[in-house]
């Protein structure tokens, strides 16, 4: 079994394996860090004025309460785990315990992802770069990829031959546990 890079687009009949990593952390946080660089860059050529420093710090605390948000709750959704995707299969590694899903196992995909992402599109709040997406298993079973595996999850997931997979334009992508009746924990 040959594993790739999953930030690589993939490739026909190939393997992914998905798991946590600093550059994925990084990788979600980075349009808050730009854009709060670049108020401050504003902040320092206006000499540090009391209005924008106060129209600064709302601005920061009302995009830093929701990434705070999305990403516990999706490192808690994937802490522990890995995945290797196929064509045919979702592998679940979770504490050295292997489950295989196969396609005929499961009944959906629903891809939840802002519509500001969608084909080379830019969030326009830091927030909407957080997307998730949530496997239904026939046996009523949930599975929650996260964007903190992969920055590319979305398109890994649509190797799989077979499976319906629909696209759900959220603009805060909070985890919906509300089908499916057996969250995967």
């Amino acid at each position: 079994m040959i594993l790739r890079d999953p930030l690589e687009e993939p490739g026909i009949q190939e393997n992914f394996k998905l798991t946590h990593t600093c550059y994925n952390h990084i990788l979600a946080v980075s349009s808050f860090i730009f854009i709060t660089l670049i108020l401050g860059v504003i902040l320092f050529f206006y000499d540090f004025k009391v209005g924008l420093c106060i129209t600064f710090v709302l601005f920061v605390l009302a995009e830093l309460v929701p990434i705070l948000y999305l990403h516990i709750t999706y490192w808690q959704e994937n802490k522990d785990v890995e995945y290797v995707i196929t064509d045919k299969e979702i592998i679940v590694i979770r504490n050295s315990k292997k489950v295989t899903y196969n396609d005929y196992d499961i009944k959906k995909i629903i891809i939840y992802k802002s519509a500001s992402m969608d084909a080379g599109g830019m969030p326009i709040l830091s927030f909407e770069s957080y997307f998730y997406v949530k496997v239904i298993i026939n046996s009523g079973e949930v599975l929650f990829l996260t964007r903190l595996l992969s920055p590319k999850v979305d398109i890994i997931i649509g190797q799989l031959k077979g499976v319906l997979i629909e696209r759900k334009k959220l603009w805060f992508s909070k985890l919906s546990y509300t089908e499916g009746n057996n969250h995967i924990k």
